[in-house]
């Protein structure tokens, strides 16, 4: 497999890498050496390693994979983006991506405001209505500096679309390089499976013509079975969806105030130093939400019969990965009947949603379809 100047040392998986940190870089003369949950690399393209010293990646350090959420809901290591959008580089040139899509993958989170998907319903009014980060993107690879880097390399911002690049991003429910790395770090930092869990089945996963595929039946199911459990508990919960909300509030409030900028939300900022400010602040409306987000089940129950229940909603990211047996291939949902019932019973919760009502004086400004 020939990669352009990207140079693999695709080693042994070990069980040291959790306990170290999801993702280490190193340098080694003019290269870099990244260290992955996935597997190591030695970077030697100069544009990846152009990218990934840029001010704008280094800010994903600082930004969590789970927003606030990671409040209420600790884990065993803090991700952020950083470490995913590694990992995702890693998994695309593991499996014979390009250096465009590699970029690509490196650069698809870099636009993440300060909390991630909390500064959805502040700036587009609904966490419904997409992802602000996806809409902004290309518009800040372009003011930050990234574009000047691409185009020393004959490419420009627009190239770095990931919806465009089929290798890193599928529609859902299909298996693409983002959704395969955060479910495959997810489920072991929340304890779904182990270490060597992950490992089996990233030997047992392929990419080919297009498509992501396992050739293991229990490789595939253990993963999918994970991306509804951390659908429904992590990513699609109330709670989670309630902490972003919440979350979304303070920034609005905090703008309102003047006590934090727009620039800083988008960019200049990060999210445990902005946490740390809010903190500090006086603002009986701030520091209630606060208080909420860090216990966010003494605040509200689900009671679907409740004549004052409000019905919140999330995207469902469950996965329905496609697997290859003697050469034939088909979606885990086509080959067992017992997930494929339970990809639609948890697709149905997400449509119908969660019927939630306040409780302890908390509410919301924000408005929750």
């Amino acid at each position: 497999m020939t990669l352009l100047r990207l140079v693999c040392f695709l080693l042994l998986f070990s069980a040291h890498v959790f306990a170290e940190g999801l993702v280490k870089v190193t340098k080694q003369g003019a290269s870099l050496f990244v260290e992955t949950v996935h597997g190591n690399i030695l970077v030697t393209e100069p544009l990846l390693i152009r990218l990934i010293q840029s001010d704008a990646f280094e800010r994903l350090k600082h930004i969590r994979q789970h927003g606030t959420a990671d409040f209420s809901h600790p884990t065993q290591k803090i991700y952020h983006r950083y470490d995913h959008s590694l990992g995702v580089m890693v998994m695309l040139a593991k499996h014979g991506g390009d250096l465009k899509t590699q970029a690509t993958g490196l650069l698809h989170d870099i636009s993440h405001t300060a909390f991630s998907h909390a500064a959805d319903p502040l700036f587009m009014g609904s966490m419904r209505k997409g992802a602000y980060q996806d809409k902004i993107h290309t518009t800040f690879l372009k003011n930050h500096g990234i574009e000047t880097i691409l185009s020393q390399y004959n490419l420009k911002a627009e190239d770095m679309d990931p919806e465009h690049d089929a290798m890193l991003d599928q529609p859902s429910p299909k298996l693409c390089g983002d959704r395969l790395e955060y479910n495959l770090v997810t489920g072991v930092i929340d304890g779904n499976f182990s270490k060597q869990d992950q490992e089996f089945m990233e030997q047992h996963l392929f990419y080919e013509d297009g498509k992501w595929f396992f050739d293991d039946l229990r490789a595939a199911k253990i993963l999918a079975l994970n991306s509804i459990w951390e659908t429904e508990n992590r990513w699609g919960s109330a709670d989670s969806i309630l902490t972003a909300i919440w979350t979304s509030e303070i920034l609005a409030e905090a703008l309102r105030q003047r006590l934090v900028t727009s620039e800083e939300i988008e960019y200049t900022s990060v999210d445990d130093d902005l946490w740390k400010r809010f903190e500090k602040e006086g603002n009986p409306y701030i520091q209630n939400r606060i208080k909420w987000i860090k216990n966010p089940s003494k605040y509200f129950e689900i009671h679907p019969s409740h004549k004052k229940a409000k019905v919140i909603h999330a995207k469902y990211r469950a996965i329905d990965p496609l697997i290859k047996i003697e050469g034939e291939v088909k979606t885990l949902s086509e080959i067992d009947p017992n997930f494929k019932k339970k990809f639609e019973d948890g697709k149905k919760r997400a449509e119908e949603g969660w019927a939630i009502v306040f409780k302890n004086g908390a509410y919301t400004d924000m408005d929750l379809t």
